[in-house]
């Protein structure tokens, strides 16, 4: 079976502090001040990141790489959490590339989230009332960072070899658009959902094969954007946002959506029951 997977890093340092909000007191300073010590390349990760990763770590042996088999190719966000969530996988040194690394968030990048509206209002609200293809003041707009990953990760879709890669929420994002073929609603709306509802939780696994695991159960339902589904995925990329049409084909027909640390991890023996299968419509 062929098989491209993605994994989102853990918890890290400057997530604690924005949801904490940038007045909230901890080790004795507010969360923006330490928000603005630490760039995002240096981010690391939180102790709950560390039992995240873990859990993780026990998650791949047991489910994706069991018999201690590596991916064939292993690529990281050049960012600390990620390489970090990563180092505890067996997989040996990952290559670092720069299309995997998080969004550039320009002026903004060392403010706390709760702050980054009254340092640049007009911006701001420009950016909010069109947040796809209008960029972040001084930064990258999702359309640039979707151009900026398919860049180098339409090099991997050929199945040739089993690919694994670590990085970020929003450039899953970005993949997943192309490879389920996302309309930018579906991206926007996702990409907004937390909590509970969120879909690519922190250590998020993410699975693109060209064929249904054996023995896992098909449940025919709506098109969705659930986590835990495994739904059918179109044949090839139809479009890279290039200003011409182009048509990528690949092997991978199947996409499946677990976080293993968001479980309880008796349930991982049972997932063939539990998963949420879906089906894309045609």
């Amino acid at each position: 079976m062929k098989r491209l997977i993605l994994f989102r890093h853990a918890h890290s340092l400057r997530q604690q502090l924005a949801e904490m909000g940038a007045d909230a007191i901890h080790l004795g300073r507010t969360a923006a001040e330490i928000f603005a010590e630490y760039s995002e390349s240096d981010n690391p990760l939180t102790s709950l990141g560390l039992e995240q990763r873990t859990t993780l770590t026990e998650y791949v042996h047991q489910h994706l790489f069991p018999n201690l088999t590596v991916p064939q190719c292993w690529i990281s966000s050049p960012y600390k959490r990620a390489l970090d969530t990563g180092s505890q996988l067996g997989f040996g040194p990952p290559l670092k590339i720069a299309a995997y690394a998080e969004r550039y968030q320009g002026n903004v990048e060392d403010i706390h989230p709760d702050l980054r509206r009254s340092f640049c209002e007009a911006e701001f609200d420009a950016w909010q009332a069109d947040p796809y293809y209008r960029p972040i003041p001084g930064g990258e707009s999702l359309a640039d960072l979707y151009r900026r990953v398919w860049a180098d990760f339409s090099r991997r879709i050929s199945g040739e070899s089993e690919t694994a890669i670590i990085c970020h929420e929003q450039i899953i994002w970005m993949i997943r658009q192309g490879m389920e073929g996302l309309s930018v609603e579906e991206v926007l709306g996702g990409r907004a959902k937390r909590g509970e509802q969120q879909v690519i939780k922190n250590c998020c696994v993410i699975v693109y094969a060209d064929q249904v695991p054996e023995g896992e159960v098909l449940i025919p339902r709506p098109s969705g954007l659930s986590r835990g589904v495994v739904r059918e995925i179109p044949p090839g990329v139809s479009s890279l946002h290039s200003g011409h049409k182009e048509y990528l084909p690949h092997p991978f027909r199947y996409v499946s959506i677990v976080n293993p640390a968001h479980i309880p991890r008796l349930q991982w023996k049972q997932a063939r029951q539990w998963r949420d299968i879906r089906w894309r419509d045609s």
